[in-house]
């Protein structure tokens, strides 16, 4: 009586594996098209290019084996397919947030390098300086501190895009190039030569 039983069982199971695959898994492709638009939402394309490619292809290789009527091997590629999706959106998820934290560290450092260029300008407003050097170099500061507040402008507005390596690159650009005028002090003037006696 259990033989026959578990006879019974195990022919129900391979009736509803064989039935299983006897019609495109529809549902399963479906999920999969869901996971791979979540992915491409948490930023997968950008943030974990590889990954998201990875589920792309294994759900056209599902799409692929329904065209040829292998519904098996739908199933099986479109079940990768949705778990490789899941995959690249949390991988997206962290690449995204360590990118944000570059993009507000470069930020930062952008801002401070800013703040003393502001500072020197101000000094200068104060104090004009004597010398023409002096006053080339500062009108050198003015001009960087003019194109820098321009560029963090759009490096704002590249982080709200969560375009955080063109922000980076940008507020890295402005720091740099903040720091070198600041650091180019002006030749200081040669002392006077002295008088001949007659």
């Amino acid at each position: 009586m259990l033989r026959l039983v578990v006879r019974l069982v195990v022919s129900l199971v391979a009736a509803l594996a064989l039935s299983a695959c006897a019609a495109p898994p529809e549902a399963e492709m479906t999920e999969a098209r869901e996971a791979l638009a979540a992915a491409r939402a948490a930023g997968a394309e950008r943030y974990a290019p590889a990954e998201y490619g990875e589920a792309a292809g294994m759900l056209q290789r599902s799409e692929r084996f329904v065209a040829e009527g292998d519904y098996r091997q739908a199933l099986s590629a479109a079940l990768e397919a949705r778990e490789l999706a899941n995959a690249a959106a949390a991988a997206a998820g962290g690449a995204k947030e360590a990118a944000r934290a570059r993009a507000t560290t470069a930020m930062d450092q952008a801002q401070a390098s800013l703040a003393a260029a502001r500072a020197f300008t101000d000094a200068a407003t104060a104090k004009p300086p004597r010398t023409r050097p002096e006053r080339l170099h500062v009108s050198e500061v003015r001009r960087a501190v003019v194109a820098a507040n321009v560029a963090v402008q759009k490096a704002r507005e590249a982080i709200a895009r969560d375009d955080f390596a063109a922000a980076t690159e940008a507020l890295d650009a402005v720091r740099a190039q903040l720091d070198e005028v600041m650091a180019a002090k002006p030749e200081p003037p040669p002392p006077p030569k002295p008088r001949r006696r007659r």
